[in-house]
């Protein structure tokens, strides 16, 4: 949202918020990105019973395709942190709006694996893991 809102609204209207807005929003995404990355992880290892399941079920298939997504977005958000961030702070930067637009693009690649996800159904646990857990405790 906050990479559409840059490229939408403050990069055509306020040109001189621009710095200041990318340069508030970059320090900001960092944090909130590993917060996804991790509740996102915990969940993929919450909900699969074992690793094969990645690849054996649609579920695991439409996680896969979620994280390759959402590895582009990462690329994407690390250059602009990398290269673009640095020429807006420099006071240049005038061209990032286009692949602003495009990183919001990828953004929603994201969200829209996400609602799939979320329509589907994780595979059942695996009978062999839980008797095992059961029989340990």
């Amino acid at each position: 949202g906050g990479v559409a809102a840059r490229a939408l609204v403050v990069w055509p209207t306020a040109p001189a918020r621009r710095r200041r807005a990318s340069v508030g929003f970059s320090r900001l995404a960092v944090a909130l990105v590993a917060v996804l990355v991790a509740g996102g992880s915990y969940l993929a290892f919450e909900r699969l019973t074992a690793p094969r399941d990645l690849w054996t079920t649609g579920y695991g298939q439409l996680l896969l395709l979620k994280l390759a997504v959402v590895v582009v977005a990462l690329g994407w958000g690390a250059l602009h942190h990398v290269v673009v961030r640095p020429r807006i702070e420099a006071g240049g930067g005038g061209r990032a709006r286009p692949s602003l637009v495009g990183e919001t693009v990828v953004a929603l690649a994201v969200l829209l694996v996400a609602a799939a996800l979320t329509n589907a159904s994780p595979p059942p646990p695996d009978v062999a893991s839980d008797s095992a857990v059961t029989a340990g405790r």
